[in-house]
């Protein structure tokens, strides 16, 4: 019997995962087969398969999605890699934050869905906040601090 709250084990959360699946493609197999679902709409699982391997196999979309996790990972390097040194200067040096902050902040406008800056200012933060805890405070840090914890949230 299923109780809120109650832990579920490796095993049954494979069993319940897999459950899901086979009764997900089952009931688009009885929608699209059964002819419920107008194949304009959506194709069935069996012509599905039969599409993503030619897809994968003839159209050269291996290559596709091998570029596509290239610039992922490349771009999220990339901006790492800038990110992340302007993070601990910024927390380090207050001119430098002064300097930089109109820029990183100018992207506070964009719905954070499509912000491609949000995540990696947020790393560049992070990067900085760690990188003053090994420095001795600065009386207009502490200052600073106190000003930004009485700002309501």
């Amino acid at each position: 019997m299923i109780r809120p709250l109650e832990p579920v084990t490796s095993k049954h959360r494979a069993a319940y995962g897999l459950a899901f699946f086979v009764l997900f493609v089952a009931l688009w197999a009885w929608a699209t087969f059964g002819g419920y679902v107008s194949k304009t709409f959506l194709a069935n699982p069996l012509t599905m398969l039969q599409e993503g391997w030619e897809l994968l196999t003839k159209h050269g979309f291996l290559f596709d999605i091998g570029m596509t996790i290239w610039r992922v990972i490349g771009g999220f390097v990339l901006a790492a890699v800038i990110a992340v040194p302007l993070g601990v200067l910024m927390g380090a040096y207050k001119p430098i934050e002064a300097f930089l902050e109109p820029f990183v902040s100018a992207r506070l406008g964009f719905h954070p869905a499509i912000d491609p800056l949000g995540r990696h200012r947020r790393t560049a933060e992070a990067a900085g906040h760690l990188y003053r805890l090994g420095v001795p405070d600065h009386p207009d840090d502490r200052r600073e601090r106190r000003e930004h914890e009485a700002r309501p949230c």
